[in-house]
């Protein structure tokens, strides 16, 4: 018998009652949209943070690159995080202008109203009642909200999921071109929105095929008889798919793949996430719609729905026990990846607001009318106490903690939500962005660069994406690696400060150390001087530095534990820049190389600095070639009149004496620039030596006096 004929693959007509569908969907985007609009614009604002700030600077800089027309650098702007989200909001900046305000508003916005639609058109196949109740619960779900004040992917991935849902099973088994063309286009804007966009349409995927290719059970076999066209339309299908997310996915699909498969093995341990074969993992996304999708009260409301429904599962349609086994497909294939969060599952909310629908709609249609009032009742309140904790109307109250098995929220659980921008309750006004960016504004270079010595998400993400748009390029850099600190002494500011507020646990240690070696490095070379003093809400001060256009060459110096020698070789490449001084520090246990440049005038191209520790016969055993400070102070930006500092750890393979030469590499010209001073005749300055026994000393070149 055919797949098809056993679903019962029958169509909902349109009654009456589809006025009332349309203003209920109506009034409630609305409301939504007035609460979105009051919280972006009229509340204080907690500033974006983390994956919020990445989207949006990935939107800005989709907007700069489509306005001056560089098509070729869009698949190369995130190389990890698909585009759909953050070019939602670009058409808009050309009339309003690039801000967060105006990105977030944009992007949630329409992505609700694609959403609302979606619903209305899947009441063709769920019912009218079914579609309200679906709005209405994911319209009131504490993450909807809370998501929809900033600037994430994962709301345009639910829209786009709900709506690639409906066009599906409207393509009728492929055989409706129309609509296995509009598939198409929007199954390839789901998988722009987020990779995981097919885990959340591959039951209807699957049915459709199953349609599609006639595959019927017939004592014991499995039988497919596709037809040609049926052939043709399924590669018309996967060809549009191609052609929409193609541009991105072509380009990137090595590195995403990798990332992913890093993650799933890396983050969630280091995140704190349980194990994969554990209660707490086995309940995690079980919690999660307690807290972050529905509240106890609404979840109890879906048990009894999903119960209810399972129980009459011979007269439920075959749409609806397709919703059921694509939240059965997802819980699990989430619940057995390492890497979670709640906001992975958040395309089921709709789905789950579906199973309530059509429970109600059982109920009414049985005359369980006391019942079906309830229901109606418990959903009512449910999901006004969500509105109101979300406006801050009345309080978010913990009802329970059992940390054994609550892997969210700290243990806790919550009566009507629990929503994470409660987290955020400070402003850019009090980490004074305004402040440390007008200090920045004020300075004339086109480049500029700005060490913030703490990981903390509030001061470092909005420095960053408050002058993406700038006509000066701004750099701005946060510790959060071993491998990042020694580039704050090429900065030309410092922000320090010890505050940590929302800083990842794992990356503290980092930006400690760079605290510590900032303040014997500043002690050693006074190269910082103190421009301004801040206090931020956390209770923490911080202190602006600038540093000096001239640097003076420290003295050769040993103090406890601290320890530098420089030489200066006076060595001049290309006639355009003389290579002051080379020092060896020695600080908390690290070895630190600088470079101190003197630009003889302003320079106009980029040069690779390639640095060469040989053996006393020139043969080179180590090699340090790279772009200047790490690639954020390109030669292009050097100017007369201004030191540049590069700063870099040491660290040899073996014991011994060794030899520093260095030099410029034109990348353009492919040529070494010629060398004045210290020229070891491949156009290369011997600089210094190097001598690694119980301690690392800088001697200078062979034949010059110590």
């Amino acid at each position: 018998m055919p797949l098809k004929g056993s679903f019962n693959h029958i169509k909902i007509k349109i009654d009456k009652n589809q006025n009332l569908l349309i203003l209920s969907l109506v009034l409630m985007f609305t409301g939504f949209l007035v609460v979105m609009l009051n919280k972006i614009f009229f509340q204080p604002s907690p500033p974006l943070i983390w994956d919020a700030a990445t989207h949006y600077m990935d939107s800005v800089k989709y907007y700069i690159s489509i306005e001056s027309m560089n098509w070729k650098s869009m698949p190369y702007i995130d190389r990890y995080w698909p585009p759909l989200g953050p070019l939602i909001p670009v058409p808009v900046y050309l009339i309003f202008g690039a801000t967060p305000e105006i990105g977030i508003l944009t992007e949630n916005a329409l992505s609700i109203a694609l959403l609302l639609v979606a619903l209305y058109k899947l009441s063709e196949y769920f019912g009218i009642k079914t579609s309200i109740v679906a709005t209405f619960v994911t319209l009131t779900s504490p993450i909807i909200m809370d998501q929809s004040i900033t600037f994430m992917i994962d709301i345009p991935l639910t829209a786009v999921v709900a709506m690639e849902w409906y066009l599906l099973l409207k393509s009728e088994g492929f055989t409706d071109r129309r609509y296995t063309l509009l598939s198409a286009l929007f199954f390839g804007l789901g998988i722009l929105a987020k990779w995981t966009f097919i885990f959340f349409v591959i039951v209807p995927l699957l049915y459709e095929l199953a349609i599609a290719l006639h595959i019927e059970y017939h004592d014991g076999e499995i039988r497919i008889r596709p037809t040609l066209n049926i052939l043709k339309d399924i590669l018309i299908f996967s060809g549009v798919v191609v052609l929409v997310s193609g541009w991105w996915y072509i380009p990137n699909i090595g590195l995403v793949i990798r990332s992913i498969l890093q993650n799933s093995k890396i983050s969630g341990a280091i995140e704190g996430d349980p194990p994969i074969f554990s209660i707490k993992s086995a309940l995690y996304y079980f919690f999660t719609a307690i807290n972050f999708y529905l509240n106890p009260v609404i979840i109890g409301l879906f048990l009894a729905s999903l119960g209810l429904l399972l129980i009459k599962i011979r007269k439920v349609s075959s749409y609806t026990k397709l919703v059921i086994g694509q939240l059965v497909f997802v819980y699990i294939v989430f619940t057995l990846t390492r890497n979670k969060d709640p906001r992975f599952l958040m395309p089921i909310i709709p789905f789950l607001g579906m199973i309530i629908g059509k429970a109600i709609d059982y109920l009414r249609e049985f005359n369980r009318n006391k019942i079906f009032a309830g229901f109606i009742v418990i959903l009512l309140f449910g999901g006004i106490m969500n509105v109101a904790t979300f406006t801050k109307a009345i309080p978010i109250v913990k009802i329970a903690k059992n940390s054994n098995i609550v892997a969210i929220s700290g243990g806790n659980l919550y009566l009507s939500g629990y929503y994470w921008s409660f987290n955020l309750n400070t402003t850019e006004d009090e980490w004074h962005i305004k402040e440390i960016l007008s200090i920045l504004e004020k300075d004339n270079r086109s480049h500029i660069s700005m060490y913030v010595l703490s990981n903390n998400p509030v001061l470092t993400y909005p420095l960053r994406y408050r002058t993406i748009n700038w006509t000066k390029t701004v750099t701005v850099i946060r510790p959060n690696t071993h491998e990042l600190i020694p580039g704050q002494f090429s900065a030309d500011y410092i922000l320090y400060t010890q505050s940590e507020s929302y800083s990842a646990r794992w990356e503290i240690k980092h930006s400690t150390l760079a605290r510590k070696l900032f303040i014997k490095y500043n002690n050693i070379t006074k190269a910082f001087v103190p421009v301004r003093e801040f206090e931020f809400p956390d209770g923490t001060k911080g202190t602006l530095y600038k540093r000096l256009p001239k640097v003076p060459v420290p003295s050769n110096t040993t103090n406890g534990d601290v320890s530098v020698t420089c030489q200066q070789p006076g060595s001049i490449f290309g006639n355009q820049v003389k290579l002051k001084a080379i020092c060896l520090y020695q600080m908390e246990g690290i070895y630190l190389l600088e470079y101190h440049w003197e630009p003889l005038k302003d320079m106009e191209s980029d040069y690779v600095v390639f640095v060469h520790i040989t053996d006393e016969n020139g043969n080179t055993v180590f090699q340090m070639d790279h772009k200047p400070c790490a690639g954020s102070c390109p030669t292009s930006t050097w100017i007369a009149g201004r030191d540049v500092i590069e700063v870099y750890y040491l660290r040899f393979p073996l014991a011994g004496c060794y030899q520093l030469r260095l030099g410029l590499w034109d990348p353009q010209k492919k040529e070494r620039l010629p060398v004045n001073g210290n020229d070891d005749g491949h156009s290369r300055a011997v600089v210094g030596r190097i001598c690694q026994t119980h301690s690392v000393k800088m001697l200078p070149p062979p034949g010059q006096p110590s």
